[in-house]
């Protein structure tokens, strides 16, 4: 009887994908690599001073300043998830607002790319409300069904969020950064 070892590397786990591919860069041999990966995102999160997450402005200004805020692998997964329940509420093919109602196709990109990201960044240096917007309108971009940028700001507002146009274009550049440029996805 042969005993099945735990893969070390991502060609290991997955002998298909090949080297340099996207696949490469975003698959994980396992939940244990997942973890270390969002362990070591947050440990090298730089806090930046404001950090609303749509709740309103709390600062790190009044934490000493040798121990700024951590979150373990789980809460910060809490987290995203949190954040991409609200996915189809916006941009979904049920969405409230009509303009903004999209296939799922644009939800799903929108996931992957949110999930990707925060893969290698920590949800206390991006503002995950901001990541989020961007990434619906960045995925509206990739899928071929644009989304206007005002039309996302406006609708964020209409939750009592603050979303403007500009954070939005800027947080994009971010998003594309974080996911190396790897813009096509695949999914179901």
């Amino acid at each position: 009887m042969t005993t099945m070892t735990n893969p070390t590397t991502t060609s290991e786990a997955f002998p298909a994908v090949k080297p340099g591919s996207t696949a490469e860069m975003f698959l994980l041999p396992s939940i244990d690599s997942l973890k270390e990966a969002r362990e070591t995102a947050n440990k090298q999160m730089n806090p930046i001073p404001s950090c609303a997450f749509g709740l309103g402005a709390a600062t790190y200004t009044s934490m000493p300043a040798a121990t700024p805020p951590s979150l373990t692998a789980g809460e910060s997964c809490a987290i995203i998830s949190f954040y991409l329940r609200q996915l189809k509420s916006i941009c979904g093919p049920g969405a409230p607002n009509k303009r903004l109602s999209r296939p799922n196709e644009i939800s799903n990109t929108a996931s992957i790319l949110l999930r990707r990201f925060y893969l290698s960044n920590s949800i206390l240096s991006f503002d995950p409300l901001k990541m989020l917007v961007a990434a619906i309108f960045l995925a509206s971009k990739v899928e071929d069904r644009k989304i206007s940028s005002k039309q996302l700001s406006e609708h964020v507002a209409s939750l009592n969020k603050e979303v403007s146009v500009d954070d939005i274009i800027s947080h994009e550049l971010l998003l594309m950064e974080g996911v190396s440029f790897q813009l096509h996805q695949t999914h179901p």
